[in-house]
């Protein structure tokens, strides 16, 4: 008959080899784990200080610009806002119609219905109009000014911008200068801006309304 403890000795012998393989594929398991941690670590620094380094430099005001890239687009170079007030005399009310606040004149001379101030940032600027007549037979015109020097603005790369109001636009007609106009003034100046209408024809009221004005 065998003796048991020659079995008990053989077995025991494996056990010492089994736990040390066991032992070598758990670190290598956790040597794994711990290397894919490192690695999407490292890969998420590296981006971020990508994210940065392309982000930071968008952010710096240089050449007229928000943006180094100036009229590029996305959140570094941002189309500013550009609002316009109605302006009229003190005390008279004002009408507001589909595109908003509306104001009207009869004047044979410019008069400034809308007016902008602020510091300059963006380069051009994008202004989008409503206007009608009062009847078929009134026609007028409508242009955008340097209010402190009483200057026509000038679109981007052309000349002065003056656009006819024809006798029998007598719905809401979109209007503009199709192109973006220059800003009078270097950038961080203070600006005045407006937009000037007069009736050129007939004895009705041309109305105007700004429904855009942006930077870009």
């Amino acid at each position: 008959m065998r003796s048991k403890p020659t079995r008990v000795a053989t077995v025991a012998s494996r056990l010492p080899y089994r736990n040390r393989a066991d032992a070598d594929r758990r670190r290598r398991v956790a040597e794994r784990g711990r290397n894919l941690r490192r690695s999407r670590s490292e890969k998420i620094v590296t981006n971020s200080v990508a994210f940065q380094e392309q982000a930071e430099p968008d952010a710096v005001i240089a050449n007229g610009y928000v943006g180094v890239s100036g009229a590029g687009a996305g959140l570094g170079t941002p189309w500013l806002a550009m609002p316009m007030q109605p302006v009229g005399v003190a005390g008279t009310a004002l009408t507001c119609g589909p595109y908003g606040i509306e104001r009207a004149t009869t004047s044979a001379a410019f008069e400034t219905l809308f007016r902008h101030e602020s510091i300059r940032q963006n380069v051009l600027w994008r202004p989008r109009l409503v206007v009608r007549c009062s009847d078929g037979t009134t026609a007028g015109e409508v242009q955008a000014v340097d209010l402190d020097t009483g200057l026509p603005l000038t679109v981007f790369a052309g000349a002065a911008w003056l656009a006819a109001i024809p006798t029998g636009v007598i719905t809401d007609t979109a209007l503009g200068p199709g192109v973006s106009l220059v800003a009078p003034v270097a950038w961080g100046e203070s600006m005045r801006l407006g937009i000037q209408a007069r009736r050129t024809a007939g004895a009705g009221s041309i109305t105007l309304s700004v429904v855009q004005s942006i930077g870009g």
